[in-house]
């Protein structure tokens, strides 16, 4: 069994690759810096004994990305599982963002994820399960995270969109909404609720395995908090500042 991690070098992506190995999946990890993938990939080859490559792909640069994964996935005949971890976001994320940084946040949020899909989707094999990761930042339109928001937002949308093309095929295609996890990104960051350990969700996306749920909140919790946040009038929403 073979899974493809992209965005696999530290936080959730981290955690996954490390669940999958667990499981008894070789790897394909693909992350923006080599050394880090690496370094990763010799700790997991020695605690798993599993087939580890490790491969570094800027998602920034969309051509060079998909030509470095093309590469990376040719000698791979069968994979079972593609992992989608992979993000960006910036603390002044608003709507006064600068287009260079506009651009990064889509090239890493929705491009580079679809750029994937692409080229694994025909080597997947029976009972294989594409997993897309979004965040609860997108259940409603805010003042900070805009375009990470609106970037997950689409990202969303497409799995739902792929669920439809791959509806009775070999392929279960999921989605991933995201509470708040205990990476470096929420490190400093005033949360109004607790952050889930990267293993503890990590296990919940590999305890799931290849089934057609289509999408669900991670953890679970997450989709009462959704609602509430969604049903709040404006008036009392745009007080708490997210």
């Amino acid at each position: 069994m073979t899974a493809v991690v992209i965005g696999g070098s530290a936080g959730l992506g981290r955690a996954l690759a490390e669940a999958a190995a667990a499981e008894g999946h070789d790897l394909l990890l693909v992350s923006s810096d080599a050394a880090d993938g690496e370094a990763l990939a010799a700790h997991i080859r020695l605690t798993s004994g599993r087939g580890v490559t490790a491969v570094g792909a800027d998602a920034r640069d969309g051509a060079g990305f998909r030509e470095t994964l093309a590469a990376a996935l040719a000698p791979l005949e069968r994979i079972d599982m593609l992992l989608l971890p992979i993000g960006a976001a910036f603390l002044d994320d608003t709507t006064e963002l600068d287009e260079a940084r506009r651009r990064t946040i889509w090239a890493v949020n929705y491009e580079a994820p679809l750029a994937a899909i692409e080229l694994v989707l025909p080597k997947l094999g029976e009972g294989g399960r594409i997993a897309g990761f979004g965040s609860i930042a997108s259940a409603r339109g805010r003042s900070k995270n805009v375009h990470y928001a609106a970037a997950k937002s689409a990202l969303r949308t497409y799995f739902e969109s792929l669920r439809q093309t791959t509806a009775g095929s070999r392929v279960a295609v999921q989605f991933y909404i995201a509470g708040y996890i205990d990476t470096e990104q929420s490190y400093g960051r005033t949360v109004l609720f607790p952050a889930v350990a990267p293993a503890s969700a990590a296990r919940r996306v590999m305890a799931d395995g290849a089934r057609d749920f289509g999408a669900r909140h991670l953890p679970f919790w997450w989709f009462g908090v959704t609602l509430a946040f969604r049903a709040l009038p404006w008036f009392l929403f745009k007080r708490l500042g997210v």
